[in-house]
């Protein structure tokens, strides 16, 4: 499902869906808490820069 939401706010949430469920898969999952934090911003980051770009060139276009 894709929201209508233009591409900053979009992109955030995004980013924060993805940064909660890295947590919960590096912190619960693989039992790493120590790296979790470590390892939602590096993917949180790379998501919010993905969909940021990606719905940049859809409202675009």
């Amino acid at each position: 499902m894709r929201s209508n939401l233009p591409p900053l706010p979009g992109a955030a949430f995004d980013a924060a869906i993805a940064g909660g469920l890295i947590w919960f898969f590096a912190a619960i999952v693989f039992d790493r808490p120590d790296r979790a934090l470590e390892m939602v911003a590096i993917g949180a980051g790379a998501v919010f820069i993905a969909e940021f770009v990606r719905r940049s060139r859809v409202k675009g276009s």
